[in-house]
């Protein structure tokens, strides 16, 4: 069975009170660490970087790919006179309102 000890009433209790008035301010020359810590990384990505970058490029790629089939294609697109060859390899016609 579960132990009951209070601990979720405890967490409600204290989301009911909500976060303090006043938040703590960083202290004084924080911006300036972090900023320096990231300007002294190694700027080479990873190799998880230039994965992601290839697959986004890629899939930008194969967008305007099939977007520019799509615009070319438009006027085969149309409705014709005549069945296609699977409309008559299984036998319907224009008079056939079977489907």
């Amino acid at each position: 069975m579960k132990n009951d000890d209070g601990r979720f009433e405890r967490f409600l209790d204290l989301a009911r009170r909500g976060r303090p008035a006043e938040a703590p301010e960083p202290r004084f020359g924080f911006a300036t660490r972090v900023a320096a810590r990231w300007a002294a990384q190694d700027a080479r990505p990873d190799a998880l970087a230039v994965w992601e970058r290839l697959a986004r490029w890629g899939l930008a790629g194969a967008l305007a790919v099939c977007l520019t089939v799509f615009l070319v294609s438009r006027d085969s697109l149309q409705a014709r006179e005549t069945p296609s060859a699977l409309d008559a390899f299984a036998g319907f016609t224009e008079e056939d309102d079977s489907f």
